[in-house]
């Protein structure tokens, strides 16, 4: 493999971070819900797989916009994100924007705290 092993082993944690915080947050949020663990899991993972390949192609289009908002256009992709996982998963659902965003905020602390830094 030609690849860097240490880029490799944080997509991991990423994605990973991503499934097991999603099944959390079912648990710790009232405003997100799954009818049954397998819905969150499958949302957390189609999550991870955005967050790995549509989220950097995002940011780097919404770059001057984020430079202007002092990044806070990042969280908002992050939201959006998420949104749209829950509403392609039959099963799983976020009750509003302000759980979306209470949902994002854990998954990304999370995925910081295990990814470190980038």
């Amino acid at each position: 493999m030609n690849g860097n092993p240490m880029r490799a082993s944080r997509m991991t944690i990423t994605f990973l971070a991503c499934v097991l915080m999603v099944y959390a947050c079912t648990e710790l949020l009232d405003g997100v819900h799954a009818q049954a663990p397998e819905n969150a899991l499958l949302t957390g993972a189609m999550l991870g797989l955005a967050y790995l390949v549509m989220r950097p192609v995002l940011r780097l289009l919404t770059l001057p916009i984020g430079c202007l908002t002092l990044g806070i256009s990042n969280f908002a992709i992050d939201m959006v994100l998420l949104m749209v996982c829950a509403d392609r998963i039959e099963g799983f659902a976020i009750d509003g924007i302000g759980w979306a965003a209470a949902a994002s905020l854990c998954v990304n602390a999370v995925v910081l705290i295990a990814g470190g830094w980038k």
